[in-house]
């Protein structure tokens, strides 16, 4: 659990929630095209996903009693 925080918490990690969050969002707009709460759970999710990776949190990080701030969890990752 350790390694993957410290690659989502990493820049390559944020880009990756990036990509991931855009996909997501894009797949509900674009293919998931029911007007159902699927869709708009997808996007929801996407677009969470997306801003986390935007604005540097983690939302893994609690889960292992880190900080969810980006910043934050690379210092904790490097004590």
């Amino acid at each position: 659990m350790r390694g993957f925080i410290e690659f989502m918490s990493s820049q390559n990690g944020r880009y990756a929630r990036m990509a991931i969050g855009a996909v997501l969002f894009l797949l509900g707009v674009f293919v998931l095209n029911t007007s159902s709460i699927v869709q708009i759970l997808v996007m929801l999710i996407g677009a969470v996903v997306f801003g986390a990776g935007a604005f540097d949190y983690c939302l893994f990080a609690p889960l292992a009693g880190l900080p969810i701030k980006g910043a934050d969890t690379r210092k904790a990752l490097r004590k």
